[in-house]
């Protein structure tokens, strides 16, 4: 069986060293990275929210290969919280898979990083 790799790009609870890490415990960690759009915050602080935006400000990411299956059960679990799944090009020209928000974020306040 040929498994199949994508690249994810993560920003926030998924990134190295937060709750999440451990979805991507058995992935290949590839590079830093920076995604167009803007990096939004609720007021108890623990979960960002990335919306895009094409206005040349950009978002740190991680960058991973990862196989079908992990894909498939963040990819999940991303979506059943409001976020969309959209392929796009990275500050340095790779292609990956990042999530965004799609919900109300007027609440929301925009941070520089998380």
């Amino acid at each position: 069986m040929n498994d199949q790799f994508k690249n994810l790009a993560v920003y926030g609870t998924l990134k190295n060293g937060y709750s999440l890490d451990h979805y991507l415990m058995n992935t290949k960690f590839i590079s830093d990275d920076k995604v167009e759009g803007r990096l939004y915050q609720s007021k108890f602080g623990t979960i960002p929210y990335l919306i895009e935006k094409k206005d040349g400000k950009y978002v740190d990411v991680e960058l991973y290969s990862v196989d079908d299956v992990t894909f498939n059960i963040i990819k999940s679990m991303e979506e059943g919280a409001g976020y969309v799944t959209k392929e796009v090009k990275l500050k340095s020209g790779v292609m990956a898979y990042v999530f965004f928000y799609r919900g109300n974020f007027n609440y929301l306040k925009e941070i520089d990083k998380f």
